[in-house]
């Protein structure tokens, strides 16, 4: 049988009894068993944090993801301060991406965390959700809950390599991966100081970024999955992302031609990864201010290695298409034929179970 990491010194399986370490009130966790044949070998998970450790309003613990943990606060980017907290809202927690205290003053006061492997990593999955309160705004934007930015104002997550400039401060030639940047059109997509990945459009017949919309009410679910070219300017690697919400629905594009590491800046070294910033960067000097700006960011997940294109996918109806609300979770266990998994109580509702393979077949209402 295969199966994950043993995930017992990083993860709460609680059955049936109370979860002391959640917050007060709040209900158990459900546990999940999905029977079939088919299903591979299942992804290295080594993060994921539902944010569901703490209390609204205290500062978020470093130590309390379901798997993983963080090494410490975004202290790298211009504007970023300290005080990350739990804030609660739809039901559920969420990290705070400006500083509560501060929503109203135009200063960054950017609020994030950091993430370090130690290890190397260029084949991944990434995911998060995230949303905006009614009334607030994102970065650049005029209005609440519009997504009219004027520019590259906001790098919700930076990857980059410790040795090569932490993401922030990569030069020319050095990895960086924003996943995803804000842009002016009013969605985002996969990009970076020094790299630009781009997929082949089967569809379109043409290269393309990878760009997807978002929305400036609902709970967007933002996924990305790379496997690089194997070749300096090959066109072999595999990409598949795409930006899930009650009116989008479920979207997911993907090919099996893509080029991750020789983009716009030419030959990228080392072609690896093995840190990000959740809540990377604010800034180009808003011209809308800072006030009022405040998404929230939650369910950060990260996968590597060579089966880290699958996952597993809750959702609210049988298929995809008709669903309108989504989490990527981790799997407890992986086998060909079962797979174990943890719901924390806000993902009750989701009771529809779906998989995507190492791969990539898609496989709905198992």
């Amino acid at each position: 049988m295969t199966t994950l990491q043993d995930f017992s010194k990083t993860c709460v399986l609680i059955g049936n009894d109370v979860d002391t370490s959640r917050p007060e009130g709040e209900a158990s966790n459900i546990q999940i068993t999905i029977n079939g044949s088919g299903f591979g070998n299942g992804p290295n998970v080594i993060l994921f944090d539902s944010f569901s450790g703490g209390n609204a309003g205290s500062l978020i613990n470093l130590q309390t993801p379901e798997v993983g943990g963080w090494a410490g606060e975004n202290a790298l980017a211009a504007g970023a301060v300290s005080g990350a907290e739990y804030y609660e809202y739809n039901g559920r927690n969420w990290m705070t991406g400006r500083k509560l205290s501060e929503i109203d003053s135009n200063v960054i006061n950017l609020t994030g965390l950091r993430y370090d492997a130690s290890l190397e990593f260029s084949e991944f999955r990434f995911s998060y959700r995230q949303v905006l309160p009614i009334g607030r705004k994102f970065c650049g934007c005029e209005l609440p809950n519009t997504t009219n930015n004027s520019g590259s104002n906001w790098k919700p997550h930076w990857f980059g390599h410790t040795a090569h400039g932490n993401a922030v401060g990569a030069s020319g030639g050095e990895p960086d991966m924003i996943i995803p940047t804000n842009g002016s059109a009013g969605g985002v997509w996969v990009s970076g100081n020094n790299v630009n990945p781009e997929w082949y459009d089967y569809d379109e017949a043409r290269w393309r970024s990878a760009y997807v919309g978002r929305s400036g009410t609902e709970e967007d679910l933002f996924t990305y999955y790379q496997k690089p070219e194997t070749s300096h300017l090959g066109t072999d690697g595999v990409m598949e992302f795409g930006n899930s919400n009650a009116t989008a629905g479920w979207e997911r594009k993907h090919s099996d031609q893509a080029t991750i590491w020789q983009g716009q800046q030419g030959v990228v070294s080392p072609k690896e990864l093995d840190m990000f910033l959740f809540n990377g960067w604010m800034g180009n000097g808003s011209a809308e201010g800072y006030d009022n700006i405040f998404p929230l960011m939650t369910d950060a997940y990260l996968a590597i290695g060579a089966n880290s294109r699958a996952c597993l996918v809750i959702s609210d109806a049988a298929t995809l298409a008709t669903s309108t609300k989504f989490a990527i979770i981790p799997p407890d266990s992986w086998s060909d034929t079962t797979i174990t998994a943890t719901k924390r109580p806000h993902e009750a509702a989701l009771t529809f179970n779906h998989l995507i393979l190492a791969d990539g077949t898609q496989m709905e209402n198992v």
